[in-house]
């Protein structure tokens, strides 16, 4: 009985702590529609953590998120061990960056180019490569 007491505490910190992220991940979104949100905290209260994390995936395909949420949304999934879509987020966090934005209309940004390269469709459009950022 100790060892289920002992992994029953166990599964419920973990449990805590990916709702933890999840909830994190929710609060960086610079918006979320009613149904995403609705659906979102839906499956927080049954613990239905997976089916939470896809409701925010999709509510971030409508948005342009910041490399911090996808960060928060890798460590959620690493935590529940979807090693697969942790992997998604992680490539996602390092594709996301501020310096190129939406340039589609899509409200997603040039993932496709690596933040050290400029594309030339952006060089046409403001005549000259940009310069490089200061860090």
């Amino acid at each position: 009985m100790r060892c289920y007491n002992a992994a029953m505490s166990d599964l419920r910190e973990s449990w805590r702590k990916t709702e933890e992220h999840l909830r994190n991940s929710a609060a960086m979104l610079p918006q979320i529609s009613a149904h995403h949100s609705e659906w979102f905290n839906h499956f927080l209260d049954r613990n239905e953590l997976e089916c939470a994390l896809t409701q925010l995936d999709d509510a971030a395909s409508e948005t342009n998120s910041s490399p911090d949420f996808w960060h928060e949304m890798a460590t959620a999934a690493a935590q529940m061990e979807l090693r697969d879509r942790a992997d998604k987020y992680r490539r996602r966090a390092s594709l996301a960056s501020p310096f190129f934005p939406d340039i589609s209309g899509t409200g997603i940004t040039n993932h496709a180019t690596p933040a050290f390269t400029v594309c030339p469709p952006l060089i046409k459009l403001i005549g000259s490569s940009p310069p490089l950022a200061k860090g």
